[in-house]
């Protein structure tokens, strides 16, 4: 008992208490220092994600530490999570709808309206109206299904158009380069244009023989690449195969070039063999030949048919050592196609004077006279009779004034067969800056011609050679 009390009993305590306390602070800073290290190097030496959770380690709870102050940094970040709509599927479509497309007529159109975006069950197809920018007269209506997904015909269309939600032309679909709808707005920010496909097909020399090997065909159309599924009375599969992918046809657009496959209902087709059909890719002007020595003697009537348009040209052909007249066919009607349109974008003063022109080219196969028309935010401004014969053209200009208002306006030049389209923007005039009052006259201060300064100057000398001369006079 009496060592319990022996100073130097207490002093040792002492100094094992401190020594063992100086040992649990080592332990615990270097416990502290290896969990903050843990911290630090588990998700770079990982390279985890923030979202990720590693597997159970000897240090995993340091490592789940780790971990979860990382989830709470990412959920108290209150960053909600995006789920885009996924991408539209072109499937049996001949295209992907897009705000600010081109399309042509005859196509269909694919397209995706999200319940986030609207949920409606029908939308329209409007004519957009130049006239007031805003949605015009119906021309037909869509049902929306579960799927979200619809198809909008355009046989029959030719001009430019909206989608407006059912009863309501206040607003249209911004429509996506993905084909899925991203909200409501202005119906001049959300149209998109539908022309008319032209099509001319002609062999490029009159007397085709079996001996002929690289026959081309002169192609004309107002579009820059398309198919072309070709079929002609008499001749099978394989007949259209060696006509146009054998010998020295074997230039021929490659099935796959340049264009993604032709599809129907999402099967990918080359070529037609149960109908004796052949469809190539990728065609553009002047871009097929055929190679006729494999082909009997005989006349034949070619049909070649645009596969997403519909639109279609006759092409006969006779072999003269068969003393066979070949089939009469009419010509084509004729087309007047536009191009070139000048100035396709401009900038322009109120008021001012200014040149329009575009290209006429007649690509149907008979002569005809008709009318080129220019307008401004749709409404006509000028006219002009236009007379031009098969593969003839001429530029057409109109020299106007452009409008008084500031603003975006759409100018056009219009035939009853197609038209370009461009913009002028209309800037206001600089504010002319005030001009300075004049002076009046009344109350411009009087000038003293007198020098400034010089009257007091002779005073006070004045002055001064006065006190002199009395100085000098005292006695």
């Amino acid at each position: 008992m009496s060592d319990m009390f022996n100073p130097s009993n207490r002093l040792s305590v002492s100094m094992s208490t401190r020594s063992a306390n100086q040992g649990l602070a080592v332990r615990a800073t270097l416990l502290a220092v290896i969990t903050v290290f843990s911290i630090i190097a588990v998700p770079v030496a990982g390279a985890a994600p923030a979202h990720s959770v590693p597997a159970a380690s000897a240090d995993s709870t340091t490592t789940q530490s780790a971990t979860i102050e990382t989830a709470q940094l990412a959920i108290g970040s209150g960053v909600p999570m995006q789920v885009s709509p996924p991408a539209v599927e072109r499937d049996g479509a001949d295209a992907i709808l897009q705000s600010n497309g081109l399309y042509w007529a005859g196509q269909e159109l694919a397209l995706a309206i999200p319940d986030s975006v609207s949920d409606v069950d029908t939308i329209e197809v409007r004519r957009y109206s130049s006239d007031d920018a805003r949605a015009g007269s119906l021309v037909r209506e869509i049902g929306v299904d579960d799927s979200r997904s619809l198809e909008i015909p355009t046989s029959g269309l030719d001009g430019m158009y909206v989608l407006v939600p059912a009863g309501d032309r206040s607003q249209a679909f911004s429509v996506g380069s993905d084909g899925v709808a991203t909200g409501l707005v202005d119906p001049r920010d959300a149209r998109f244009e539908v022309v008319k496909q032209s099509l001319r097909v002609e062999w490029g020399q009159d007397r085709i023989t079996t001996g002929d090997d690289d026959v081309s065909l002169d192609i004309r159309s107002n579009r820059a690449r398309y198919n072309l599924k070709v079929s002609a009375d008499g001749l099978d599969y394989d007949d259209l195969e060696s006509l146009f992918r054998s010998g020295d046809a074997e230039d021929n657009p490659d099935p796959y070039a340049d264009r993604q496959p032709f599809a129907v209902d999402g099967v990918v087709h080359d070529a037609y063999a149960d109908d004796d059909e052949l469809v190539l890719r990728g065609l553009r002007d002047d871009s097929l030949t055929a190679d006729f020595t494999q082909i009997d003697a005989g006349s034949y009537t070619f049909i070649f048919e645009v596969t997403d348009t519909g639109v279609t040209s006759g092409a006969p052909v006779g072999d003269e050592e068969m003393n066979e007249d070949p089939p009469e066919v009419e010509p084509d009607p004729a087309f007047f196609n536009l191009t070139d349109l000048e100035p396709a974008s401009a900038t322009v003063a109120p008021g001012n004077p200014l040149t329009v022109s575009a290209t006429v080219t007649n690509i149907g196969g008979t002569a005809a006279t008709k009318t080129v028309e220019l307008r401004i935010d749709g409404d006509p401004i000028a006219t002009e009779e236009v007379s031009l014969d098969p593969d003839e053209r001429n530029t057409i200009s109109f020299d106007i004034e452009t409008p008084d208002e500031p603003g975006r306006y759409m100018h056009s030049v219009h035939t009853t067969d197609t038209s370009v389209t461009g913009e002028l923007t209309v800037e206001s005039p600089e504010a002319e800056p005030d001009p300075e009052p004049e002076p009046d006259p009344e109350s411009e201060p009087e000038t003293n011609d007198d020098t400034p300064g010089f009257g007091g100057i002779v005073a006070l000398v004045a002055l001064i050679s006065a006190a002199l001369l009395m100085i000098r006079r005292r006695p």
